[in-house]
């Protein structure tokens, strides 16, 4: 028979504990996006002419899949989404075939070629290194509001997911529109959020501790899933392992959660800065 001294034993303890305590949250994760897949969202319920503001090709499927669907595959009123893309995602010298690429997914999504925007300009290089400037988005951002009528906006927060430089500018882009007075009245601002690595990597688990902090959620159900990621599979350039890898574990495969931006709460974040 093994002793063992009084740490080891509270080291057996502790780690049982943990393992107790994430079975059980994983557990709960599951049964709640099972309960919550492919509930409506009611601010992309409401949403009729909608702006997704992305930097580069594949971003539509690696981040706002959720959001996507859950604007045209749900309900029963007609709706039109307005992809603009804001970069060919030419850091490798493959932009003509990556435009290619994200005509083919948004197709796969629902998205109609007439409503799909891909800019390439020489301030809007794809890359960590390149700081996109902020007026350049802004004034993108601020011709497509005004030309397309649309009623909601959504783009990256504060942090962009990925903290990805360009994913960034798109949220001060719109940030400064709105700090401007910009934003027509009646057109509604949502972010996708960002959360910790941990929780991102937990695929629908995470469902459960996103609707306890109370922000509006979509979740796909499995079908819905299959799409996205066959909008994905699309992006054939871009498949390396790595990206398998994320499509597999991560939580923006199932699931968006939307904050809004409000004027008050950018000048104090920004401020922060």
């Amino acid at each position: 028979m093994v002793h063992m001294d009084e740490a080891s034993v509270y080291l057996w303890e502790w780690a049982w504990a943990l393992v107790l305590l994430l079975g059980t949250y994983a557990s709960l994760g599951l049964i709640h996006y099972w309960t919550r897949r492919g509930a409506p969202c009611p601010v992309l319920e409401k949403a009729q002419r909608v702006l997704l503001l992305t930097a580069h090709p594949d971003d539509e499927c690696m981040f706002f899949g959720p959001t996507i669907l859950g604007i045209l595959g749900r309900g029963k009123s007609p709706k039109r989404l307005f992809l603009v893309c804001l970069s060919i995602g030419d850091q490798e010298g493959l932009g003509a075939q990556r435009k290619q690429e994200l005509r083919k997914s948004c197709k796969v999504l629902g998205i109609k070629e007439e409503d799909l925007y891909i800019y390439q300009s020489s301030r809007l290089k794809d890359g960590f290194e390149h700081d996109w400037p902020v007026d350049e988005v802004a004034s993108i951002a601020e011709r497509h509001i005004s030309q397309l009528g649309v009623d909601l906006v959504v783009t990256f927060d504060r942090y962009g997911v990925s903290g990805h430089p360009n994913h960034q500018a798109l949220f001060y882009g719109v940030a400064a529109l709105h700090l401007k007075g910009k934003i027509p009245k009646g057109v509604e601002v949502m972010c996708v959020e960002s959360v910790s690595r941990l929780r991102k990597y937990v695929g629908p688990c995470d469902s459960l501790l996103s609707s306890a902090v109370g922000n509006h959620q979509v979740v796909l159900t499995p079908a819905e899933r299959k799409r996205v990621l066959d909008a994905m599979f699309c992006h054939k350039s871009q498949m390396v392992w790595f990206r398998r890898l994320y499509l597999i574990f991560s939580r923006y495969t199932f699931l968006n959660t939307l904050s809004p931006i409000h004027a008050e709460a950018l000048e104090l974040s920004l401020a922060l800065d």
